[in-house]
């Protein structure tokens, strides 16, 4: 997995469904106007958030209840990541 770390640019504009918005919230479906980034250094995907706001993580505590497999349907991607 490759890392892009953008640290200067310009969000000039925020659109939903080629429409100018004031402002976005959480869940919106958006894209935004950057000015300072070429095409190719931008990827579907990558996150857009204020400097210092995010903490990357690439270690997790989960808790994992383990219940009968007849709810889950065979052709079930789990099924391939149950070991037993």
């Amino acid at each position: 997995m490759k890392l892009f770390l953008v640290s200067c640019c310009l969000v000039s504009g925020v659109e939903m469904y080629r429409q100018m918005l004031d402002r976005a919230e959480a869940g919106d479906q958006i894209g935004l106007l950057l000015k300072g980034l070429k095409k190719d250094e931008v990827r579907r995907g990558q996150v857009v958030a204020k400097p210092g706001s995010v903490n990357m993580h690439n270690h997790y505590k989960a808790q994992v209840i383990k219940t009968g497999l007849d709810i889950i349907p065979e052709t079930s991607r789990c099924m391939s990541l149950i070991k037993m």
